[in-house]
């Protein structure tokens, strides 16, 4: 049976660039016994959400670095 290593190891290398069919097999196996293994994989894609989710949030902030007048003028045009 696979270690729960190399099973962290391809559930990271799933997210990234996918498995061969022998690595889902044995990626599979393990995850169907290892209850340890099935918590670390959904602790991991909440992590991974929440960093997803922080990226976006940070990226949307620094896309609106509009200076006080320009905010002024777009509030005034909605507010006309």
């Amino acid at each position: 049976m696979m270690s729960c290593k190399k099973s962290s190891g391809l559930l990271e290398k799933q997210q990234v660039e996918g498995l061969s069919l022998s690595e889902r097999w044995s990626l599979w196996l393990h995850m169907t016994i290892c209850k340890g293994c099935q918590h670390w994989k959904k602790d991991s894609q909440q992590l991974d959400s929440a960093i997803q989710y922080l990226h976006q949030k940070e990226q949307m902030e620094s896309d609106v670095n509009l200076s006080e007048q320009v905010r002024d003028k777009i509030k005034n045009q909605f507010s006309s």
